[in-house]
């Protein structure tokens, strides 16, 4: 409070100016709420009075001599309570005054509402010197004890904004200076600030473990607090920390330290940045698969736990299964009260990998750990070969030889067989007999027709549940059709089944060569070859044919083979034409009579008759023909009926009847 450095100008100045009316200055409170009041000095006698609000009615505080000083200060009543109203008196003349009192009111741990009266009672009657002054704002930290100027406003209000507080004392007062250097200041109002919203709850989205690290992940909605400084992860119950991450920002935690193997209960709480912690979130545990199998089984028994996390929770679980570390496919899906599942392997298949995938009700997904499996991996022979699979010359059986490592004591080898390479059917259990060689005969009760075979050798392990199968191999069908110039076409199918094919040869038996005459071979590939018999008439009229393949070298050291294919019998069909016209007088086809061929000619005859019925030539030589004549005459042009009777190439009799023209 600066009074007396202008108390002896102000005595001057309002001599000449003001006359004997006093005037307060300023009036300033302390932190006890004691009231420092200047005022103008006077030649006669001034009474101060305060306003008693119990009253309602000023009452006199000091009466002063007109040479005592022009500052007073009120030891009775409490300024930092209230605003106090002053009336000062001189020879009939007054003038009134009341102190600053500041309120103010916390919004937030980073905002404080201030708001505080004018000195004056009159609002346009500022005090004297403090027109046009603006109102300085001051504010005091308890952590830091330092005044420091907030603002300047003509307002009675302001708010007060400033960094997040977490816990101090803000002290404000508002100090108003006139023009003279008389300063006026409020009370100081008080104000614990500190922080104790916490921050709203992240919302946890699954517990998951990655699919490729195999870790335990963490993932949640962020906090919607703005105040939100990072989240604080632990685990157990009771939850203890086992991390902290500093990024609002961030959704997802790895967790380094959880063993998948095991149930892991992990939470994240949201903390501020004066590490207020947000209520705890229903913790999630994760899901752990477990598997197991006895020996020489092909089933696996999982069993999984369900999935916990407060109102998140399965719908339905997945399983999912990688074979040979191929990709992980969909396999079954189970309801969320079902926790196992055998299943049936494939025992060709050496390695399984397995996990579990939860379908939660929020949308999200969380999967187990994944398990694998591997010990299917039993001893089973290391070879087994089907060498051929030979025709016998009467079409009624096909001969099996087959080569294999008899190290292994097989109890059995099984021989499967197929029409289509995609359906087999089980042949024979054959016994073992501790050699690398052996034959079957595989016995057809009819002829093999239309039809290509495929076998297949199966050695079970020696768990009796994997089956190693040999190659598969064919039987060669052999096909035969008949063109018009005497050729006989012969077509098969490429065997199957061997490393490789050397050369198919083709071999005819007729009554002068019943081993089979060799006719040629082809190239693997090439399964179409073409007999030329227009000229043989004098073979029999019932051919057969065959093929013999040859093996290339292969890679188990074995003797190259050769596998018979079906005979083929191609009967030739017996020819019959008869012209429709012939000229007797002309010097070509002047002798009607039928071209034959491939028949019975001891069973043959030909007849010519007339339009009448009448018999007019008769012949069982197929040589000799009608020249036309009947009784030493030559007959007249017309129309003539002849009839042919023979028995054909395949033992059936029959009759060709026509009509011919005689043309003269």
């Amino acid at each position: 409070m600066r009074c007396l450095s202008f108390v002896l100008f102000f005595v001057f100045i309002q001599t000449i100016s003001f006359g004997q009316t006093p005037y307060f200055y300023c009036l300033s409170v302390d932190e006890q709420g004691r009231t420092t009041m200047c005022f103008s000095s006077s030649f006669t006698n001034r009474t101060i009075y305060y306003y008693n609000t119990a009253t309602s009615s000023y009452e006199v505080l000091k009466v002063q001599n007109a040479t005592d000083d022009t500052n007073y200060t009120d030891l009775v009543n409490n300024a930092q309570l209230s605003s106090i109203e002053y009336k000062i008196s001189s020879s009939g003349a007054s003038s009134f005054a009341r102190t600053i009192f500041l309120s103010s009111s916390i919004i937030d741990n980073s905002s404080i509402e201030l708001s505080w009266n004018s000195p004056s009672l009159d609002e346009n009657t500022p005090l004297q010197g403090t027109s046009g002054k603006k109102y300085k704002i001051e504010r005091k930290k308890s952590s830091t004890n330092i005044w420091e100027e907030v603002y300047l406003t003509d307002s009675l209000h302001y708010k007060d904004v400033f960094s997040p507080i977490c816990l101090d004392t803000l002290s404000y007062r508002i100090v108003l200076e006139n023009e003279y250097g008389c300063f006026s200041s409020s009370n100081i109002s008080k104000n614990i600030v500190k922080d104790d919203i916490i921050p709203s709850s992240p919302n946890i989205l699954s517990l998951s473990c990655d699919e490729t690290s195999q870790k335990l992940i963490l993932s949640w909605m962020p906090s919607s607090s703005i105040d939100t400084k990072g989240y604080i992860i632990c685990s157990g119950n009771p939850c203890v920390e086992i991390d902290r991450i500093y990024s609002k920002t961030q959704t997802s935690y790895v967790c380094n330290v959880c063993d998948i193997t095991k149930e892991n209960t992990l939470n994240v709480f949201a903390f501020d940045s004066c590490n207020n912690s947000s209520l705890n979130p229903l913790a999630h545990t994760n899901i752990v698969l477990e598997l197991s199998h006895k020996d020489c089984s092909k089933y696996i028994d999982l069993l999984w736990n369900r999935y916990e996390g407060g109102n998140i929770e399965a719908i339905s679980y997945n399983l999912y299964i990688s074979e040979n570390d191929g990709a992980f496919l969909l396999n079954k899906t189970f309801s969320n009260n079902e926790t196992s599942y055998t299943f049936e392997a494939n025992l060709n298949i050496e390695k399984y990998c397995f996990f579990i995938e939860a379908v939660l009700n929020n949308g999200e997904r969380a999967k187990s750990n994944k398990r694998c499996f591997d010990g299917f991996k039993v001893d089973n022979i290391s070879f087994a070969y089907i060498r051929e699979a030979s025709i016998t010359e009467d079409n009624k059986a096909v001969e099996l030889s087959f080569y294999l490592n008899s190290s292994f004591e097989a109890k059995q080898y099984l021989l499967y067989r197929s029409q289509n390479r995609v359906s087999y059917n089980l042949v024979a259990n054959i016994e073992n007999t501790n050699n690398d060689s052996f034959s079957f005969r595989d016995e057809f009760e009819n002829s093999l027709l239309n039809q290509v075979y495929y076998y297949k050798l199966l050695v079970p392990d020696e768990c009796n549940l994997n089956y190693y199968t040999s190659n598969i191999i064919s039987t060669i069908f052999l096909k035969a059709t008949q063109k018009e110039d005497g050729t006989n076409r012969l077509l098969w199918n490429n065997i199957s089944g061997w490393e490789g094919v050397e050369s198919y040869e083709v071999f005819r038996i007729d009554e002068n060569n019943l081993d089979g005459l060799y006719l040629g071979a082809l190239p693997f590939g090439d399964t179409i070859y073409e007999d030329n018999t227009e000229l043989l008439f004098s073979v029999s009229d019932n051919l057969q044919y065959y093929i013999l393949a040859n093996e290339k070298e292969n890679s188990f050291m074995d003797t190259p083979r050769g596998e018979r294919s079906y005979t083929i019998k191609v009967r030739k069909p017996s020819l019959i034409f008869v012209p429709t016209a012939f000229t007797p007088n002309e010097v070509t086809n002047n002798v009607f009579k039928p071209s034959c061929s491939y028949i019975n000619i001891e069973k043959y005859s030909f007849r010519v008759y007339n339009r009448w019925g009448e018999l007019l030539f008769y012949t069982n030589d197929v040589e000799k023909g009608w020249d036309g004549y009947f009784k030493e005459r030559l007959s007249p042009p017309a129309s003539y009926i002849y009839v042919v009777e023979y028995v054909d190439s395949n033992g059936m009799k029959q009759k060709k009847t026509g009509a011919f023209n005689l043309i003269n």
